[in-house]
């Protein structure tokens, strides 16, 4: 007797985790009855954050129960949450990938009883700022101390 993923609820990486980049595992206890219905779903152990979208996957999940009698049988899943780099708005100018090295994201992956979501983390900007950098040059310039004396000082300029 074994029980299968028969049709899998894609988990949605929840947003706030994305955006302070928690990752991690999330184990769950299921138990499923013979026509592959979730009859109770517990999470056994992983971070507050990522609990709720592992146990919203499992619980609108399909299973399949293979040789089960009308006893509903005890399961465990992994939901493994990971993040792949930021992408910030600095970094959009930047040539994008060739389609073979293009990386999609959100995704999901599914073996057994472990599944694997990976998105990418809120990179945090504001698009409608841009920061210029302005040069100061140090210009010497001379100032009257005491009557008659002169003394060198220097000021910073805007070369513009």
């Amino acid at each position: 007797m074994s029980v299968s993923v028969a049709q899998l609820l894609p988990p949605l990486y929840p947003p706030l985790a994305k955006q302070v980049r928690v990752t991690g595992n999330a184990l769950l206890t299921l138990v499923v009855r013979a026509d592959g219905n979730i009859e109770s779903a517990t999470v056994v152990s992983g971070h507050p954050l990522l609990k709720q979208a592992a146990l919203d996957s499992a619980q609108h999940s399909q299973f399949a129960c293979e040789a089960c009698d009308k006893e509903p049988r005890s399961f465990q899943m992994t939901y493994s949450f990971q993040l792949g780099p930021a992408v910030y708005c600095a970094e959009s100018s930047v040539s994008p990938k060739t389609d073979e090295q293009q990386e999609f994201y959100p995704r999901v992956t599914q073996s057994q009883n472990h599944v694997v979501i990976y998105d990418r983390p809120i990179g945090t900007c504001d698009v409608a700022t841009t920061i210029e950098k302005k040069v100061f040059h140090k210009v010497p310039v001379p100032v009257e101390v005491w009557p008659g004396r002169l003394t060198r000082r220097s000021t910073l300029t805007d070369p513009s």
